[in-house]
């Protein structure tokens, strides 16, 4: 055994064991979803993402200097030791992702890691063949050892897969059919979504060279792209069938080898597929879903998690959160990817503290695990070019106090609040309308949501078109000189770039605002979330184009109408400031009544969600249908 996995062992068998015999379930109670230990105790899975000595002794590097447990503990006995007592002053109870496999023994839940589709090349190659199976065997050989051990909480499928529809629908179409398993299949469903006809077909689709019949689309192509406006609808069907081949293949194959274990889906990183997580649901029993707080004071998206339920009809473990802190003792520079950074550790203690409580307040999940145990190296490491600090020590074994202090706070309340969601969050609904409370100054609109409070802003009424749940969460405030409107949503266009020259190319903000008894206003932003420089999105967006105003004063109206954008990783937010003078008075006041419609439609009109519900834009300024609100103080 090696010193590594002899440390990590220690740390298992000191852990509060589980109880004797059975395996871990998921079970609902009451609406709200929990894990259940083998003696039948409902518990929230608070896990430690990389708890584990750090790198060997033998590849530490002075200059760029990566956490190792050893050069602190010469004893591996004090290592171990140092990694309990902490753990269970943190209030952690599971051995998250990247924390090392240990031999049998009474202990703490842990969970394994299984590279069913990185090794096979999902989703690019093809994972239902009969090839692929055979080398999913062959991966399987961990948990075969673990099959009745009974601190395995579950195992992932996999890390973190590259389900991106709109690219990899494009990469597979450019493919031969004879040679490509995946180009076959998708020639079949464009026969049946197209019927054979081949001039459906080319209306979505330019083809390089272009075929002459509907046979032609199986050669391998040198350029195929959307038309200008188009984003088919046979993108999701495909992304929904590969995902069917993956997991039904993948589970099938887990299940022979060991039938007693929960099965998690692989690790979604901060975006999800909607047809992808509803083909996983068929198969798994947790889909997982890696995730940033939206805003720097740890407000977590509700959209993210609740819809990702909705779409596979199975809980969530949220297999990592995190907050990196640009005061920190390793020197990291929190470069070089999409984590939320805040500037000092009190502020990010402040935000994994909401964070945590958000993530177990939702009854759709089953846990989080925090990343991780210890920094990244300053320079880098295996996790991307910059170190990140997102660590409860540092490389220098130095404690965070605030952060654990602040996570321990969070999962002392667990219990109580597991399933407590929406509770006194959000917009508060009465007969005379929707209560929007006052920002306290006027909003730097920038598009950091610093200067709201977005519990008591967040809408909860939102809906979105079948077959897709809501992709985003809006937000509503007021102040006397006018609203406030908050975007934040989901997508990935960046893989696929989108057409030129055309309306529907760019996704569309439309907002309808009216006082009681005065004519409303409605108006279209276009092109909202358009990038300065496709391959920079810290470049920033393109001001967003009106496209259309009904109703109302005349465009641009005189006052502080405000636009802002911004982009984290694939989390979207428009924030507006719409002056009051837009619908004729100087001022609002507590008080007033007002009627609101706010609907976001993504290129090509492929998806659509919308407040209020049920709703759809019409296009006129006819505010009969759109929601009451009612303006209050604070």
């Amino acid at each position: 055994m090696t010193v590594r996995a002899g440390v990590v062992l220690g740390l298992i068998l000191l852990l509060a064991p589980a109880a004797n015999g059975g395996y871990y379930r998921v079970v609902q109670d009451g609406g709200t979803w929990w894990f259940q230990d083998p003696a039948g105790k409902k518990f929230l899975s608070r896990g430690l993402v990389g708890a584990n000595p750090g790198v060997p002794e033998a590849k530490f590097d002075p200059a760029n200097p990566a956490y190792c447990g050893l050069r602190f503990y010469p004893d591996p006995g004090k290592c171990r030791e140092a990694m309990v007592r902490r753990m269970e002053k943190w209030g952690f109870n599971t051995l998250g992702a990247g924390s090392e496999e240990p031999p049998s023994g009474a202990g703490t839940p842990f969970v394994l890691t299984l590279s069913l589709g990185s090794r096979l090349g999902v989703p690019w190659e093809d994972p239902g063949s009969e090839e692929a199976k055979v080398r999913m065997r062959d991966l399987l050989g961990p948990l075969s050892r673990l099959k009745e051990e009974p601190r395995l909480l579950g195992v992932f499928l996999d890390g973190r897969l590259g389900w991106w529809d709109e690219a990899l629908f494009l990469n597979v179409l450019k493919r031969s059919a004879q040679k490509d398993p995946l180009k076959k299949g998708l020639v079949d469903l464009l026969k049946e979504r197209y019927r054979g006809d081949l001039r459906l077909l080319t209306a979505d689709f330019s083809l390089d060279p272009e075929p002459m019949r509907f046979e032609g689309v199986e050669i391998a192509m040198r350029r195929a792209e959307f038309r200008p406006g188009a984003r088919p609808a046979v993108v999701d069907e495909f992304a929904g069938w590969l995902a069917e081949r993956f997991y039904s293949a993948a589970v099938a194959e887990v299940r022979k080898v060991d039938p007693n274990h929960l099965v998690f889906s692989d690790r979604y990183a901060g975006f999800y597929s909607q047809p992808v997580a509803r083909a996983a649901g068929k198969y798994v029993d947790v889909v997982a879903l890696d995730l940033d707080p939206a805003a720097a004071n740890g407000w977590v998206a509700p959209f993210l998690v609740e819809s990702l339920h909705k779409a596979s009809r199975r809980p969530v473990l949220v297999s990592e959160v995190s907050v990196a802190s640009g005061e920190n003792g390793s020197g990291d520079a929190n470069r070089g990817g999409t984590r939320m950074t805040v500037g000092t550790r009190k502020e990010r203690a402040a935000a994994a503290e909401r964070a945590a409580g958000m993530l177990a307040r939702f009854p759709w999940t089953v846990g989080y695990h925090w990343y991780q145990y210890y920094d990244e190296p300053p320079g880098g490491g295996d996790t991307g070019p910059q170190g990140y600090a997102t660590g409860l020590i540092d490389v220098r074994d130095g404690e965070y106090r605030e952060l654990g202090d602040a996570l321990a706070r969070a999962s002392r309340a667990t219990v109580a609040e597991h399933g407590a969601w929406p509770g006194e969050t959000g917009l508060r609904r009465t007969p005379q309308g929707w209560r929007v409370g006052a920002l306290p100054e006027l909003p730097v609109v920038d598009g950091s949501l610093e200067e709201w409070n977005l519990a008591t802003t967040w809408v909860p009424a939102t809906a979105s078109l079948a077959p897709f749940e809501r992709f985003g969460d809006i937000h509503v405030a007021w102040h006397p000189e006018g609203l406030a409107v908050a975007v934040v949503y989901m997508d990935f266009r960046t893989q696929a770039p989108a057409a030129a020259d055309s309306e529907r190319d760019s996704d569309r903000l439309t907002i309808g605002l009216g006082l009681e008894d005065e004519k409303p206003v409605l108006f279209t932003l276009k092109g909202v979330q358009v990038p300065l420089d496709p391959d920079r999105l810290e470049a920033g967006f393109r001001p967003p184009e009106i496209l259309a105003v009904r109703g109302g004063t005349p465009f641009p109206p005189q006052g502080r109408f405000q636009v802002a954008q911004r982009s984290g990783g694939l989390l979207r937010v428009v924030e507006l400031f719409i002056p009051s003078v837009l619908f004729k008075t100087e001022r609002m006041n507590a008080g007033d009544s007002v009627r609101a419609c706010v609907s976001l439609r993504l290129r090509g009109n492929s998806r659509e969600f919308f407040w209020p519900s049920p709703f759809r834009m019409t296009g006129s300024a006819d505010s009969a249908t759109w929601a009451p609100l009612v303006l209050e103080k604070g």
